[in-house]
C-alpha cells in the first residue's frame, strides 16, 4: 500500500512540472498564493486521473476476459475470429484469480478515484471561500 501511494505521489509531483508554470502564469504566487496552490494541485491531479483511469480500464478488461466462459480471439484478422469455450477447470481457476488478485486492484483504483473526487470537491469549496 505504501509503495502505491508513493507512486501516485510521484506522478502527482511530476505533473506539477506542467501544472506549475500554467498556475504561475494565471495566479502569481506573490499575489495569489492560495489560488496558485489550488490551481496547480488541480492541474497536477489531471495526470493522476489519467493514469488511474488507464489502469482501471486495463484491469477491468483483464477481469472481464478472465470471468467470461467464452473467449473470442482473432486468428489473422478481424474477419476470421473464433469463440473458445473454456473448460470448467479453467473457468474455476480464472474466477479464483479474479476474486483474489484482480478485484483488490480494481477496488484500490476505485478508492483512489473516489479520493481524487473528494480532493477536487474540497479544493472547489476552498476556492469558493477565498
Amino acid at each position: 500500500m505504501r509503495s502505491y501511494i508513493t507512486r501516485i505521489a510521484w506522478i502527482w509531483g511530476l505533473s506539477w512540472l506542467v501544472a506549475g508554470p500554467v498556475a504561475y502564469s494565471s495566479f502569481p504566487p506573490h499575489k495569489y498564493m492560495a489560488q496558485f496552490i489550488l490551481c496547480g494541485a488541480a492541474g497536477a491531479s489531471v495526470g493522476v486521473v489519467l493514469v488511474v483511469l488507464r489502469l482501471y480500464l486495463g484491469w477491468s478488461y483483464v477481469r472481464d476476459r478472465l470471468a467470461s466462459p467464452i473467449i473470442f480471439y482473432e486468428e489473422s484478422g478481424w474477419y476470421d475470429g473464433q469463440n473458445w469455450m473454456k473448460p470448467q477447470q479453467v473457468i474455476d481457476r480464472d474466477r479464483l484469480v479474479v476474486s483474489y488478485e484482480i478485484k483488490p486492484i480494481i477496488q484500490r483504483l476505485q478508492i483512489t478515484g473516489l479520493c481524487l473526487i473528494m480532493f477536487f470537491v474540497a479544493g472547489m469549496t476552498i476556492w469558493r471561500l477565498l
